[in-house]
């Protein structure tokens, strides 16, 4: 059988909690696991030794991660961003494992965190349907996000579980959650310039495909996986190949490495899969629980599940199937059988 592509699972590493996210280092040196008691887990990647276990003692789920970019804008390195179940956000230092920053968003829960590509803002985004961008430096907060430009688009109505700073302009933030819009946000002007409907996110499931195409991926049976072209506010559906139950979505991220494909997971179907545009399959692995998040670089892959378990993939770019050798697996302190939580519990 020949494969233009593949990916060979490295390693298996059992969590004490149920781990919600995951996310690479800028330099791949790192991985960050968020867990369910709060803790976040920092491991090596190339072996993956337990570096050190970051704890602010909130005993509520971490649910939102995001490394800040490395580049000239800043000297320090590792500084990972953290957001938490009773609104916390805290930023760590992780090779000093010290907790630099840390404030409270009030009465909110914190879903979605992400970076501008230069570093100099963050975002986040939660339950109480407000995204705030902050300014990296001062850690002031610099806008909210929470009206639209015209009368129907009134910004979001629900909690918010995914958004994403556009590569191709910093000024530009695409959002979705729980009340089925995708919206277009201006942050100069704080209004919604495009707002579109049909899109059910539930997790870490919005990226570009390019400065105009955004793909989503959605928790339902049907037209799970999208392609939204922002200039006409029109979907594309893309077909999902696989055995019924069908996919439904809570992450999706577009390939680093190879054009036009994605790479999705959720539950029912139990399947991490790379598909392109077309609807053609590149790649799958069966899993054995939910799939909450997942992050792949053009080194790695990773994906975090609901048996607490954190499956790490590296690709193998070859003609022809090989037999792997036996993956690791590593367990990192006791793993009780646990139930997934829903979000709504949290």
């Amino acid at each position: 059988m020949t494969l233009a592509f593949n990916l060979k699972l490295q390693r298996t590493i059992d969590t004490p909690a149920t781990p919600y996210v995951a996310r690479f280092s800028p330099d791949n040196e790192q991985l960050a696991v968020g867990i369910e008691n709060g803790n976040i887990l920092i491991f090596r990647t190339q072996s993956g030794t337990l570096l050190s276990t970051l704890d602010l003692g909130l005993g509520v789920p971490c649910t939102a991660i995001r490394w800040r970019p490395d580049n000239e804008n800043f000297r320090t390195k590792s500084i990972l961003t953290a957001g938490y179940a009773d609104g916390t956000v805290c930023q760590w230092h992780t090779t000093s494992r010290q907790a630099i920053y840390q404030h409270n968003e009030k009465d909110n829960q914190i879903f979605a965190i992400d970076y501008t590509a230069d570093g100099t803002r963050f975002a986040t985004a939660g339950k109480d349907h407000v995204i705030r961008v902050y300014n990296e430096r001062t850690k002031e907060k610099m806008i909210e996000l929470t009206r639209g430009f015209l009368t129907d688009t009134p910004g979001h109505s629900n909690r918010i579980f995914s958004l994403r700073f556009s590569p191709y302009d910093p000024n530009t933030i695409v959002s979705g959650g729980w009340d089925d819009c995708l919206y277009v946000w201006d942050i100069e002007s704080g209004e919604v310039v495009h707002g579109m409907f049909g899109a059910h996110i539930c997790g870490d499931s919005i990226d570009f495909l390019s400065a105009d195409v955004v793909v989503t991926g959605s928790w339902r049976t049907r037209n799970q996986l999208q392609a939204w072209n922002l200039a006409n506010e029109s979907p594309t559906n893309i077909p999902i190949p696989n055995e019924p139950p069908a996919h439904q979505l809570y992450c999706c991220q577009v390939s680093p490495s190879i054009s036009g494909a994605v790479m999705i997971a959720g539950s029912s179907n139990k399947t991490l899969q790379i598909v392109d545009t077309k609807g053609e399959s590149i790649w799958h692995h069966l899993l054995d629980g939910a799939a909450y998040s997942l992050h792949w670089t053009p080194n790695r892959c990773v994906v975090t599940c609901s048996n607490n378990t954190v499956l790490m993939f590296t690709p193998e770019r070859t003609q022809r199937r090989n037999f792997a050798p036996p993956s690791e697996h590593v367990v990192i302190g006791e793993t009780p059988p646990m139930t997934p939580k829903k979000w709504e519990k949290l």
